[in-house]
């Protein structure tokens, strides 16, 4: 997703972007929820049946889904700002863990002349 957003000068320009996040944290965890009451009821169905040995990869099933889900939900807080000036482009990574930032400014003309 991207939003731009432009200052009262006119003369500044910032483009915030973030990946598109079609879960909340609430949600993720109901769908993990919903997901393992699913692989519970078939893994008990077959432990009543006598496959015992059905569990362990039940719990391993469990265990996959469960970080995948939590690793997509802690890349989709990521986001990234980009602000635009007359003489300077700031760029900031920010996610959970903390932020990275890179400043540019421009040349100026009258210093450049040895």
């Amino acid at each position: 997703m991207l939003l731009a957003n432009t200052h009262s000068n006119g003369h500044e320009l910032e483009l915030l972007i973030q990946p598109n996040r079609n879960l909340s944290w609430n949600e993720t965890r109901l769908v993990f929820l919903f997901l393992g009451l699913c692989i519970a009821v078939v893994a008990v169905y077959f432990v009543i049946l006598g496959a015992w040995l059905v569990l362990p990869f039940a719990g391993l099933e469990l265990l996959v889904i469960g970080a995948g889900l939590y690793f997509q939900s802690c890349h989709a807080h990521r986001q990234q700002v980009i602000r635009v000036d007359a003489d300077s482009i700031s760029i900031s990574n920010a996610k959970q863990g903390g932020a990275t930032s890179l400043f540019f400014t421009s040349l100026d003309e009258a210093g450049s002349h040895a």
